[in-house]
């Protein structure tokens, strides 16, 4: 029952009051939600912004034997990058050690290597491409350019499985132009020229096995000698200390024992491995497998092998050249215009005339005999 005070309906008015309080509630809800809105859209569209330019430019750091490496196989030059399962398009990389500006493309059958750098006699740019298992590099300095193509079905006049390279001097003038059935026979055919030209791609991406002599072997032959009798008291005082309870003493005997090399490698081969503690025999065996590549004797005999000897000219180590190089004075009467302070493939033509002089040329089996045919 509505109850009538002063004119004024109680009920209208109670219920009035409840509504404003209503209203103030929708209203403060409804502002909350455009809050809520308004700040939801500012904080997408801060998220989608786009990247600032340094951020968009920056490249991506990486060793330059993953962005791309060069190897032999079966005759044939092959490029490849460990980041081969990536797609990139020109892609910006900084690549560790070797300066100046690269970019990367990475596609299905597909890579690009590109570099430009500052060296010593100018400004040097590289470029190393595969598509579809067809290799190219291009190399391009102050003294020369130099080209290297695999054939790709019908390129130029030497078959579809062959390779040319061709150098230009400073001026455009053709210096070289060779061809071969792959990349093996032009080094074969023209060692002198693919080391001269090629080997500066092939000493800066560290494709082994290719330039020079193996640097571990090197040095194990070229090496001085020392007299096993003067030898031998020290590797024995080395092999005890094997036995130390310290990690740290043992540690300095193993690295000792591989300072002094091969020589001492025949030194604790000889001895009665039963009478060593598995400590001792655990380091003997570490350090064999470690040092040992062939036998004393071999050793002896690549220390007289001028075949060997040239090889070593290639190292990049000026020890070994200059070692090796008095090793070939005593071989050869006459003077050697080699400088094994410099650059050796600077000079990749003194040191094949000097192979040419030195090594025989394999010999050919002679011609079978003609049989006369039998009387019946």
């Amino acid at each position: 029952m509505a109850l009538r005070e002063g004119g004024f309906d109680v009920t209208i008015l109670a219920m009035s009051g409840r509504s404003r309080r209503h209203i103030d509630a929708m209203r403060l809800l409804w502002g909350l939600w455009v809050v809520l809105i308004v700040g939801g859209m500012a904080f997408a569209q801060a998220d989608d912004a786009p990247l600032k330019d340094d951020e968009e430019d920056k490249p991506l750091k990486m060793k330059l034997g993953d962005a791309v490496f060069l190897s032999v196989s079966n005759g044939k030059l092959i490029a490849d990058s460990k980041l081969k399962g990536a797609r990139l398009v020109d892609q910006a990389v900084e690549i560790e050690d070797l300066g100046g500006t690269s970019s990367l493309t990475l596609k299905p059958e597909f890579l690009r290597f590109e570099n430009t750098r500052a060296v010593s006699d100018g400004i040097e740019t590289l470029r190393i491409e595969n598509r579809n298992d067809v290799v190219r590099v291009e190399r391009s300095g102050r003294e020369a350019t130099v080209y290297y193509r695999e054939s790709s079905g019908g390129f130029g006049n030497f078959g579809n499985d062959g390779v040319r390279m061709s150098v230009y001097g400073p001026d455009g003038t053709m210096l070289h132009s060779l061809t071969a059935n792959d990349f093996e026979a032009m080094r074969r055919e023209n060692r002198a020229q693919v080391y001269q030209y090629l080997g500066p791609i092939l000493r800066l991406l560290k494709t082994d096995g290719i330039i020079g002599a193996d640097p571990r072997m090197a040095r194990q032959v070229l090496r001085v000698r020392q007299p096993e009798n003067q030898l031998e008291p020290a590797v024995k005082k080395l092999v005890i200390q094997l036995d130390s309870e310290s990690f740290k003493d043992r540690d300095t005997a193993l690295a000792k024992l591989k300072s002094f090399g091969p020589d001492a490698v025949a030194i604790v081969e000889r001895m009665d491995h039963k009478k060593l503690s598995p400590q001792q025999r655990t380091g003997i065996e570490a350090f064999v497998s470690d040092v040992k590549l062939v036998s004393l004797e071999e050793l002896d005999r690549l220390g007289r092998d001028p075949q060997f000897l040239l090889e070593c000219l290639y190292c990049e180590e000026a020890a070994l050249r200059a070692a090796a190089l008095e090793r070939l004075r005593k071989i050869n009467r006459d003077p050697i215009a080699f400088d094994a302070k410099s650059d050796p493939l600077a000079q990749a033509g003194v040191i094949e005339e000097l192979r040419a002089k030195l090594v025989p040329p394999p010999a050919t089996a002679p011609a079978a005999a003609e049989q006369k045919p039998s009387l019946p």
